[in-house]
């Protein structure tokens, strides 16, 4: 733990992301110590290393992040919200062509250093409340604004290690499996040390599942709500709760989710929201590409048959296909009787093998629910999906296909494993 600690305290604050050696010779030590941890880690001294799983997340408080630069989206939409203006009535670009920077607590420098400066924002409520908290503590530093959200990011990873633990307790499970969220590099490294959002939408879906599972059926809603206004992806979940839950419970639930994303989208909810959200979610299925698996293949076949990248028509039917795969699920886990958590799992997954762009942080959710399957492939995948980091030189970005050919093979073929091997 002291060793990971001083590897992590190299990551935050003097590895960049372009310097390729040592940055996946540090995330290969991190990685063999967090399976060497929890190999030999025992019931009693869980709590321990839990504790000094928080420990690590607070050493990066007062760091820039490395590995990310959204957060200047974060400072840039913050500020807005704190001017009174609503972050998805202009792009970075129209503002700055408008010559109204200044206005708006905003510079150049910033500015220059965005990496979507052409696209309307696509950050919801709940993120935009603690960007406007941000800018509103500290107006004038990009690092005490940091601070403030990675502040908000740390206290939703101890409710996550909090209800995790509860949740296994409840399970009768071993109570090691926590480590297996707590002390993973990926989860350490892209929520905390990047400043990614997910940490809070997992605390949300969390707490649904655990309201839901004592048979509160209100706060599950509410909770899937927030769930939902952190991050827009649980919303393909809702359809799993289907033949869940009595019909007035469900009626309950969904009454809840309905009314609270409602309440929680309605102070930015006006003609600027609508049109910013549909063009940003537009643009993510039919423009942006990143580490993708089908869909790379379903690309090249596009520039043989047509001559040209056909994204376009290829992200708006494999956002199609998941809406299919969930509509199975449904089906399917009654059938198969399948866990709550078992269902999400796999709609999560086909998501993620469907999507045209899967950065590293978007497997962590997967590893939280893993938390309560018996599948492990979630782990295996967040030691593969840190190398595609290699797609970062100093001046420029080039994805390396092979380094994304050997990453999805080798998942593949673990899934399938693991398929097996529970079958027999």
């Amino acid at each position: 733990m002291l060793a990971s600690g001083i590897v992590y305290i190299l990551l935050a604050y003097h590895i960049p992301r372009f310097a390729t050696l040592p940055l996946f010779t540090c995330y290969g030590f991190l990685f063999i110590a967090y399976l060497w941890i929890y190999k030999n880690s025992t019931q009693e001294i869980v709590g321990a290393l839990l504790f000094l799983s928080i420990v690590l997340r607070i050493l990066w408080l007062p760091a820039l992040p490395q590995l990310s630069d959204d957060f200047y989206r974060f400072i840039w939409d913050g500020r807005l919200l704190a001017n009174g203006t609503n972050p998805f009535a202009f792009t970075p670009e129209q503002l700055q062509q408008q010559d109204l920077l200044h206005n708006f607590g905003l510079n150049i420098e910033i500015f220059n250093k965005l990496n979507s400066p052409q696209y309307f924002t696509i950050y919801p409520p709940i993120n935009q409340a603690i960007f406007y908290v941000a800018a509103k503590l500290s107006s004038d530093s990009i690092l005490g604004a940091v601070i403030i959200m990675r502040t908000f990011i740390i206290t939703a990873e101890i409710g996550n290690l909090l209800l995790l633990q509860s949740m296994v307790k409840q399970k009768k499970l071993p109570p090691q499996l926590v480590i297996l969220y707590a002390l993973n590099p990926l989860v350490v490294i892209e929520l905390t040390g990047n400043l990614h959002f997910e940490a809070i939408m997992i605390f949300f879906l969390l707490f649904a599942v655990y309201s839901w599972q004592r048979k509160k059926a209100f706060t599950g809603g509410v909770m899937m709500a927030f769930s939902i206004a952190t991050k827009l992806l649980p919303l393909m979940l809702l359809p799993l709760w289907l033949g869940r839950l009595p019909w007035r419970k469900l009626l309950i639930f969904y009454f809840a989710t309905t009314i609270t994303s409602f309440l929680l989208f309605s102070f930015l909810l006006d003609y600027a929201f609508l049109q910013g959200m549909q063009s940003s979610i537009s643009l993510y299925f039919q423009k942006f590409e990143f580490n993708a698996s089908l869909y790379y293949i379903i690309r090249e076949i596009g520039y043989w048959w047509k001559g040209y990248n056909i994204i376009q028509s290829a992200g708006k039917y494999l956002a199609i296909l998941v809406v299919f795969f969930i509509a199975f699920m449904i089906w399917w886990q009654r059938i198969r009787n399948l866990s709550v958590w078992q269902a999400i799992l796999w709609v999560w997954l086909i998501y993620l093998l469907l999507a045209t762009t899967v950065h590293p942080w978007y497997v962590t959710p997967l590893l939280a629910i893993s938390t309560f399957t018996h599948y492990r492939f979630a782990y295996l995948w967040s030691f593969l999906i840190f190398f595609t980091y290699v797609n970062y030189q100093v001046s420029s970005y080039q994805e390396n296909l092979w380094v994304v050919m050997a990453e999805y093979l080798t998942l593949l073929s673990f899934i399938t494993w693991e398929i097996f091997k529970r079958k027999r």
